[in-house]
């Protein structure tokens, strides 16, 4: 049987406009972040991540502010039930 693989067609891009495409792609390589603090302490030849963790920055803040597994439940002291003393001389009675 023949291989698939060696029938398999280039594609062409004849319904795309070339120069709009060019355009699209020239500004993502060339992308302004407009921070100066970052664009100067940003190296080119790290990921984003360790840039970022360089800079004291977090790319997934779900992650560095972990939720505790169980619930912060405060513990309520149990106080001892005193009985109020009986005053017949307040009651008022005829």
């Amino acid at each position: 049987m023949p291989s698939s693989k060696k029938n398999r067609r280039r594609k062409d891009f004849v319904n795309t406009n070339k120069k709009r495409e060019w355009r699209k792609l020239k500004r993502k390589q060339n992308l302004r972040i407009p921070c100066d603090q970052i664009r100067q302490s940003w190296d080119s030849e790290k990921t984003v991540k360790q840039n970022l963790a360089e800079m004291g920055l977090t790319v997934d803040p779900n992650q560095s502010m972990k939720k505790p597994s169980k619930p912060f439940m405060p513990k309520v002291i149990e106080e001892e039930k005193v009985e109020a003393p009986f005053k017949p001389e307040v009651i008022k009675g005829d």
